[in-house]
């Protein structure tokens, strides 16, 4: 969800990853969007792409035209945690969610990761957010049968 002409809630037909770079000599970070193609490979190969051409860039959004239906994704693969908030300044106009996602860890045979959603109470209630838990346990738990 987004705000059209700043007031008026709207649903995206579709949003792209926006999602965070890190730049190990000067510990910052830039932020760079990839169009999603026809299917994971496409994907993969588009952010490859992405990457090889704006990810040494030191600007915040090195790569130009970024879409409003961008979805932040933020990776921080060192940091372990059981929950994590995001307070946005302005954030009462921001709808779309904000993901964090942490350091993965092998427990017992199993990989756990830490994921956190920042929601919009505005966009989303509780149940949208067990939804979206619900649906990425089914997806990795599929992508790692098959792998």
């Amino acid at each position: 969800m987004g705000l059209i002409d700043e007031d008026q809630p709207g649903v995206w037909d579709s949003v792209l990853p926006l999602y965070t770079v890190f730049h190990p000599k000067t510990e910052t970070f830039s932020a760079l969007w990839t169009e999603l193609g026809s299917s994971f490979g496409e994907f993969l190969e588009n952010h490859h792409a992405e990457a090889q051409s704006y990810g040494s860039l030191p600007d915040y959004l090195p790569k130009s035209g970024t879409p409003p239906n961008t979805l932040n994704i933020s990776v921080a693969p060192w940091l372990g945690f059981s929950a994590f908030e995001l307070n946005l300044q302005y954030g009462a106009g921001y709808l779309l969610p904000i993901f964090t996602v942490g350091q993965y860890q092998d427990s017992a045979g199993q990989l756990l990761m830490p994921v956190a959603l920042r929601a919009n109470h505005a966009a989303c209630d509780g149940f949208h957010v067990a939804q979206f838990y619900q649906e990425l346990q089914r997806e990795l738990d599929t992508f790692m049968s098959s792998s």
